[in-house]
């Protein structure tokens, strides 16, 4: 896998300007390369991804970095960043992060209570519902959208027979509790290959 962070979109077109210089007989296709971050890809760019086979792992930059992309960016842009709803039907692979701990918070559920309401650290409001994810489809970019970027997605990434019996049972149920919640949910037991490896004190 190769892995290529683009933060703005002038950089991922050097990026796949290169990739379409490759040769014929060594195509990207089936390699799974990987554009992290890339918070303003338009919609061409993600066709143009789509058929090179490549993935997008946005982050929560915008969580933390929201009103300085409100400034530079705009309203008006703000509202559509990142592009996942449409990285989706176009059907390009997501796998979604967290950048920590060099410049994000590791809590995965802070990312993904994120992704749900676009609100920054702050509790500005920046993306329209044009371009949120439901609740079902953000979890799976977390998690059966990230293992497909390590060719693992038929080892771990959701729950069926036959993959690593990995799993947590949480403090909350993501599924039911109100959005601004979900930054608070935690594990209260944890388990790796069908054993309990870590259990909250009762």
């Amino acid at each position: 896998m190769n892995r290529t962070s683009a933060v703005l979109a002038a950089a991922l077109a050097l990026c796949l300007c290169s990739a379409f210089a490759q040769p014929r007989e060594h195509p990207i296709v089936n390699l799974r390369w990987t554009l992290a971050h890339l918070e303003d890809a338009s919609e061409p760019t993600l066709k143009r991804m789509k058929s090179l086979g490549v993935g997008w792992a946005p982050q929560d930059a915008g969580y933390f970095e929201g009103k300085s992309q409100l400034k530079e960016k705009g309203a008006e842009a703000m509202k559509r960043l990142p592009h996942i709803n449409s990285a989706l039907t176009i059907g390009v692979h997501v796998g979604a992060g967290t950048d920590a701990h060099r410049v994000a918070s590791y809590n995965l559920w802070v990312a993904l209570r994120w992704m749900l309401d676009g609100k920054t650290v702050g509790g500005a409001a920046l993306r329209s519902p044009e371009e949120t994810p439901t609740r079902e489809n953000a979890l799976s970019i977390y998690t059966q959208g990230s293992a497909w970027f390590a060719f693992a997605e038929r080892e771990r990434g959701s729950l069926e027979v036959g993959k690593l019996a990995d799993l947590a049972v949480l403090s909350k149920d993501y599924f039911e509790v109100p959005v601004e919640e979900i930054g608070e949910i935690e594990a209260v037991m944890t388990m790796v290959g069908g054993r309990v490896v870590y259990e909250t004190k009762r």
